[in-house]
């Protein structure tokens, strides 16, 4: 639930097994085996994610554990997981359209949405040694290549993940030991970093730069260099011209 509901019933397969308040960051795992519903009494906020059995299985699998059968998360009782809650906020921002949809970044959260109930709801236990270690530096400088060949397009993880010869969890895992942030965020300081270099041509417009350097729009360009360097973009090119 992104907010709190006061009160209310669920049924799973016809039987109730929840009744009253319902606290913001909390979190049902359902089984879609099962049938589901639901009575609000009130208004509510909620955030409704569909996991694969697969995914799940690819978290296990690429930990060198035994298939993961069952997420515990009892029904009966209120779960709240802030975990949960603070990635689903994370997400908010697309679902509202705030922020135009970057492959990269959905991707990566889901990576942590899986993992998060893996270890918190299927009692998977990661090894420390899985995640240590970087890129080798010739598949780092191919990871770079492929992300800035075309700042205007990016390619997904899986992808990536491809050419380096890894899973997309191995390879996010590893390129954050190499660079010290995840592809995405590295991608977008390097989308900054090149407007930069445009925004010191006087004459070249905003709006131009702005796509030139994969943001959606000049606003959407706006937010995130202000974000990332403390001042718009017109008011940074001012400072740097003059």
């Amino acid at each position: 639930m992104i907010a709190p509901v006061p009160g209310g019933e669920m049924w799973r397969d016809q039987r109730s097994f929840h009744r009253g308040y319902i606290p913001a960051g909390g979190i049902a795992v359902l089984d879609h085996r099962s049938e589901w519903s639901a009575l609000l009494e009130d208004p509510f906020a909620l955030f409704d994610l569909f996991i694969p059995v697969s995914a799940i299985d690819q978290v296990a699998r690429e930990a060198g554990r035994d298939r993961i059968t069952t997420l515990h998360c009892p029904l009966e009782q209120t779960n709240v997981d802030p975990v949960m809650y603070h990635l689903a906020m994370s997400l908010m921002p697309l679902v509202r359209g705030e922020l135009p949809s970057t492959l990269l970044f959905v991707e990566h959260v889901f990576q942590a949405i899986t993992l998060h109930l893996a270890r918190a709801y299927g009692g998977l236990a990661i090894s420390e040694t899985l995640v240590r270690g970087g890129l080798p530096p010739f598949l780092y400088k191919r990871a770079q290549d492929m992300l800035l060949s075309d700042l205007t397009t990016e390619p997904s993880l899986s992808e990536l993940a491809q050419a380096c010869g890894l899973s997309s969890r191995h390879f996010t895992r590893a390129f954050k030991a190499s660079s010290g942030e995840p592809p995405h965020r590295w991608l977008l300081r390097r989308k900054v970093d090149r407007s930069k270099e445009l925004l010191r041509i006087e004459s070249m417009p905003i709006a131009d730069i702005a796509l030139l350097c994969g943001f959606a729009d000049q606003s959407h360009f706006t937010r995130i260099f202000r974000r990332v360097i403390g001042s718009s973009p017109a008011a940074w090119r001012r400072m740097v011209l003059n």
